[in-house]
């Protein structure tokens, strides 16, 4: 190999690294528009918005989601079928920061929440650091009907995608007294497969 053709190789090759990066920035700032004007992003097949969902086909007969449940950005799934129960909006008032970037600092109450058993059931799911007690507490107007909890909690972490870090999608609620904890994701920051 002479010299001229290890130097062009080597220019070959910069320049494709080069193009990939910049096909990379430029996805990302697509990202960060699409959601700005809140349309999802990556395109999976047959999976749609909770908005576009048939009215009352998000939950199965048994109360747990009837499909797998999507980042609302990316293709990363974040809880599979049949893994979390619906809890209606009168039963967990968790109001959460919007994810758009057009209501910075506005807090939006979801349609109903779907509540995961257990860490260990999510697919892929990124926690918040812990937040600080005083300027993360939220009520609830009743306990579960499983429970004995008092009527307070507090928002103990946020959950966001662990693929794109899009985020909140829901919370982790401590009950006030007592060490009892509700993973909840908010149905309408969510896409669905509706196949």
């Amino acid at each position: 190999m002479t010299a001229d053709t290890a130097a062009a190789d080597a220019d070959l090759q910069q320049r494709a690294w080069t193009q990939l990066l910049l096909s990379q920035q430029r996805d990302a700032l697509a990202h960060a528009d699409a959601l700005a004007d809140g349309r999802p992003v990556a395109a999976v097949p047959g999976v749609v918005a909770y908005a576009d969902l048939p009215a009352d086909s998000a939950a199965a007969a048994d109360g747990t989601n009837a499909f797998d449940l999507y980042c609302p950005r990316c293709k990363c799934v974040v809880v599979r079928a049949g893994v979390a129960a619906q809890t209606p909006a009168s039963d967990q008032h968790v109001r959460l920061p919007s994810i758009r970037k057009d209501e910075a600092g506005v807090l939006v109450a979801p349609p109903f929440s779907w509540r995961v058993p257990d860490m260990m059931q999510f697919d892929n799911i990124g926690v918040s650091k812990p937040l600080p007690a005083p300027s993360a507490s939220v009520s609830a107007e009743s306990a579960s009907a499983e429970s004995d909890a008092p009527s307070g909690y507090t928002i103990d972490r946020f959950l966001s995608c662990a693929d794109c870090d899009l985020g909140p999608l829901g919370c982790s609620l401590v009950a006030v007294a007592g060490h009892q904890k509700h993973l909840l994701l908010a149905a309408d920051r969510l896409r669905y497969r509706a196949e």
